[in-house]
């Protein structure tokens, strides 16, 4: 039975962009106008992605769900603000999708960005597959949902019946807070894992694509 590695993007094959804040403010007020007391620390919302922040942005200023032509709005605006910011790879993610495919496992991504900010992050960073799955927050506002989504597109992508494995790429503790939610296996990207793994999960500062394989190759 094959196996399945799931990645999130920001922070985690890309580096954090900080000018994307100010930039997701700025598309959603283009649509709807100013926000009294827009809440920016992410964190404090719900769900943690750009669809399921959004919604609850709107239903606390506006005591109402945000349409699906507002939803299309802000993320055309926000795609349109992200042309002028260039996104720089994680150290050694250019080389991790094929390292991973070359012993035999099946590579997705699942984002909560939505479609097209994801696709522009990704296509900066010269990371763009189309031969990856992609689940985004266009597909659903939590993120184990989108997880969930992306494996689905992989086992029709991929011509499989099911995984034997499937294990979640992250480098947020929403990330961490998903997989235990599915059940399924966390990897760590970024230092500061070093600090709070404690030893729960595998998790590294960055892809030596050797090294990366050769865990999964243990599991």
């Amino acid at each position: 039975m094959n196996n399945l590695v799931v990645f999130d993007i920001d922070g985690t094959l890309i580096h954090l962009c900080d000018k994307e804040d100010q930039a997701y403010v700025t598309a959603i007020e283009q649509a709807m106008g100013p926000i009294p007391e827009l809440n920016m620390r992410w964190h404090e919302y719900r769900y943690s992605t750009d669809s399921g922040v959004f919604s609850e942005i709107i239903q606390t200023a506006l005591h109402r769900p945000p349409t699906a032509l507002e939803h299309k709005a802000v993320e055309a605006n926000f795609a349109e603000q992200l042309k002028q910011t260039e996104y720089r790879p994680i150290a050694g993610a250019q080389h991790i999708f094929d390292a991973i495919l070359a012993i035999g496992w099946d590579v997705a991504i699942a984002t909560g960005a939505w479609k097209s900010a994801a696709e522009s992050k990704l296509g900066s960073a010269k990371l763009f597959r189309d031969t990856i799955p992609l689940a985004t927050s266009n597909d659903h506002y939590e993120r184990k949902d989108i997880i969930q989504c992306a494996v689905e597109r992989s086992k029709e992508h991929y011509k499989r019946t099911d995984y034997r494995t499937i294990i979640y790429v992250g480098d947020r503790p929403w990330d961490l807070k998903a997989t235990q939610q599915l059940g399924i296996p966390f990897i760590g990207i970024g230092e500061h894992w070093q600090q709070i793994a404690n030893g729960a999960f595998y998790h590294t500062p960055h892809y030596t694509p050797s090294t990366f394989t050769a865990y999964l190759e243990t599991l």
